[in-house]
């Protein structure tokens, strides 16, 4: 049986990776950054040479905030390590295919230094991947975010495999029926306040449904539908709004989608 870590990496990033569909640049958003990086190395050690470590891989690179001067960790990701990565990504690859930067804190980046990686997201060098990792994604400037492809990460260690193939059942035959009124009473039901799981599970589901299920759509396209369903989904949660109307919203665009 697969656990909550295969069903992430297997359904999202390893099969953009196996479609040809893996964006060069990515945001992780997860409330646990070490679960995401965890996760992020698992996919790497996939499509990297695994004969060598990815802590001995030249052609992989984690930046993450640096002790100043004083020896305590700095506040933010300084414009000098983000300088030192545009130089190392325009390098050849050595062993790999490609190249892979990751930026642990990704919204820990000051104003310089994600000016900085901004430049590098308007012209990426040719078989570099970029994953930025953040648990604060409304602190990234929006026109990183607006280059990026975006993914939430679920980190709840209690979702089993069968609340995950619940929810897939439940949404598949919501979609596929098209009936309104059964969509406004599944709506209903996210939305309760006893239902947090529920609307976490639906919240994560969907965004595996759109990668198996935008495979035509360019690239473009796909960031497009991603971060408008994104969107509605983190404003929700953020901003505390009503989760029946989000529910209503997102399988309203994905039935639109698919017509």
């Amino acid at each position: 049986m697969a656990n909550n870590s295969d069903i992430i990496t297997d359904n999202i990033l390893y099969q953009l990776w196996q479609n040809k569909k893996f964006p060069h640049s990515l945001i992780i958003d997860c409330a646990n950054l070490d679960f995401a990086l965890q996760q992020v190395e698992i996919f790497l050690q996939q499509i990297l040479p695994p004969s060598i470590s990815l802590a001995n891989n030249p052609d992989y690179q984690l930046i993450k905030r640096e002790p100043n001067s004083t020896g305590n960790i700095a506040k933010n990701i300084t414009i000098s390590q983000i300088r030192q990565a545009e130089i190392y990504l325009f390098k050849t690859a050595a062993i790999s295919q490609c190249k892979v930067l990751v930026i642990y804190e990704a919204d820990l980046l000051n104003i310089n230094s994600a000016n900085a990686a901004l430049k590098i997201l308007e012209e990426p060098p040719q078989d570099c991947y970029l994953i930025l990792l953040t648990n604060n994604i409304s602190n990234i400037i929006s026109t990183i975010k607006s280059r990026c492809y975006k993914l939430k990460l679920a980190i709840d260690k209690a979702e089993s495999e069968d609340d995950y193939q619940e929810m897939q059942e439940r949404v598949t035959t919501l979609l596929r029926a098209h009936n309104i009124d059964d969509i406004y009473k599944f709506a209903a039901e996210v939305a309760l306040k006893k239902n947090q799981e529920l609307w976490h599970n639906f919240a994560i589901y969907i965004q595996h449904y759109l990668v198996a299920n935008t495979l035509k759509l360019s690239m473009s396209e796909q960031i497009r539908l991603y971060e408008n369903i994104s969107n509605i989904i983190n404003d929700t949660e953020i901003m505390d709004l009503d989760k029946r109307l989000a529910v209503i919203l997102v399988f309203h665009k994905i039935i639109k989608l698919r017509q």
